[in-house]
């Protein structure tokens, strides 16, 4: 166990932990109807967040059904289908939409293992394959949280990536991750994700937040391998070597939440110098990692360095819409949102139409959505080339999407599509005007 005396950063105040396999009817009964929270096994929180439950129906509601979505989950095991792994040729480095094509194709390859990506980075790009590494998800208990480095020599004087994996379809524990209503309150900060933070290693199993790497190993502290300090010592090594490059961190779905954690856990951790060689943050299908609190200090970090915060959101997916969002309830995005409808024609919005995906009003434009993106799976190819054939896994879900409409708007592949033939927002900072590519 961590010494308190040895944690210099900021410290946890409240918390909201969820364990759905200690969840069971009764304990449902007992938190909806008798919020006796010494008495619910699947649950603990801290005094003033208890409190909170205590005090709100609404919120024991939402708690209950994470925690029995979640449960479900945890019965469903089906592998993801391999993807594609061919940058877009017609779309060159000094190309508005480069970086956006770039990083969602590094974000689709990171769900591959560390030979295939291996093998596409140094022999199908072109470019200097850096490392695949898997680091330790305290969340998880596991070595789980999958990322890999390279460099882009074409821009930037050899831009670095990092690519976070994300969630595969049907992954209980990716789908439980992002659904996951437990949280952390960090102090002057605000309330994150606990899925997230602890895949990310920032907070780990003793609810100790570590403010330097060198503190690993000290008063007892195991030396499993946290991403995000890793991270930061390749990082450092790597820019040290080439003072003139930047970096990008990208990834979709779980990935895209891991991308903006880990920027926010450099701010968090005074990262001044690596904050200044952060040259954006591009996430696709991102779930919501904080509460108003952090969204109002993650804005004021984009506002001061010179870094943008790219969050693309496709037609009525579902993960951006989870966890929970309401003018009351907890968790928010922060920045402005990519929207790209079902067309892929792209708008700049303060927050994606249906920000709360089981509101009523929206099932039936979402359902019709689905019935039309599985029907495109078989007239895109026809209209803009075999790039764009889906194969039997992907159709697959998208009639999976037609019981659960926005699941399949998840996938990876609108994502691809949107970069290549949707509206694509120039790269330009935070402080500047956004420009638009207008598909012709």
């Amino acid at each position: 166990m961590a010494s308190n005396k040895t944690n210099k950063g900021p410290k946890l105040r409240n918390y909201l932990l969820i364990k759905p396999n200690e969840a069971s009817f009764i304990q449902f009964i007992r938190l909806l109807f008798f919020p006796n929270l010494n008495k619910i096994r699947f649950i603990e929180v801290s005094e003033e967040e208890g409190q909170k439950l205590r005090d709100s129906f609404f919120f024991r509601l939402i708690v209950a059904a994470s925690a029995f979505v979640q449960k479900l989950l945890l019965t469903i095991r089906v592998p993801m289908a391999k993807i594609g792994d061919l940058l877009d040729k017609n779309i060159a480095s000094g190309d508005d939409k480069y970086l956006g094509a770039l990083t969602v194709m590094a974000a689709k390859l990171a769900y591959e293992s560390a030979a295939f990506v291996t093998n596409v980075v140094q022999l199908k790009w072109k470019m200097q394959f850096l490392g695949f590494y898997n680091y330790w998800n305290d969340y998880l208990g596991t070595l789980s949280t999958p990322v890999f480095l390279f460099q882009d020599a074409k821009i930037n004087a050899k831009l670095v990536v990092v690519a976070f994996r994300g969630t595969h379809p049907f992954s209980a524990d990716g789908w439980s991750t992002d659904i996951d209503l437990s949280y952390y309150e960090i102090e002057n900060v605000g309330k994150v994700h606990r899925g997230f933070a602890k895949a990310l290693g920032i907070i780990q199993n003793d609810n100790t937040m570590p403010s330097q790497l060198l503190e690993q190993g000290k008063d007892g502290i195991d030396l499993k391998p946290y991403a995000y300090y890793e991270i930061v010592k390749l990082l450092k090594g790597i820019l040290l070597l080439n003072p003139k490059a930047k970096f990008i961190v990208t990834g979709h779905s779980l990935g895209g939440a891991l991308s903006a954690m880990f920027a926010a856990a450099l701010a968090i951790h005074g990262e001044t110098e690596l904050l200044g060689k952060l040259q954006g943050i591009y996430t696709y299908g991102q779930p919501r990692i904080g509460d108003q609190q952090f969204r109002t200090y993650m804005e004021q970090k984009l506002s001061k360095f010179n870094w943008s915060y790219k969050r693309y959101v496709y037609s009525f997916d579902i993960v951006p819409r989870v966890p929970f969002d309401d003018d009351n309830f907890l968790y928010k995005h922060f920045g402005k949102c990519l929207h790209f409808d079902r067309n892929y024609t792209g708008q700049v919005l303060e927050e994606a139409p249906d920000k709360n995906y089981f509101s009523l009003k929206w099932f039936f434009p979402k359902l019709i959505n689905a019935v039309r993106e599985l029907i495109r799976s078989f007239t895109l190819p026809r209209s803009q080339g075999p790039d764009y054939k889906e194969n039997w896994f992907q159709i697959l879900f998208r009639v999976v999407g037609l019981l659960v409409p926005g699941l399949s708007a998840h996938g990876p592949q609108d994502y691809v599509n949107l970069t290549r033939l949707g509206t694509v927002p120039a790269l330009v900072g935070p402080d500047e005007p956004i420009k638009v590519l207008i598909r012709p």
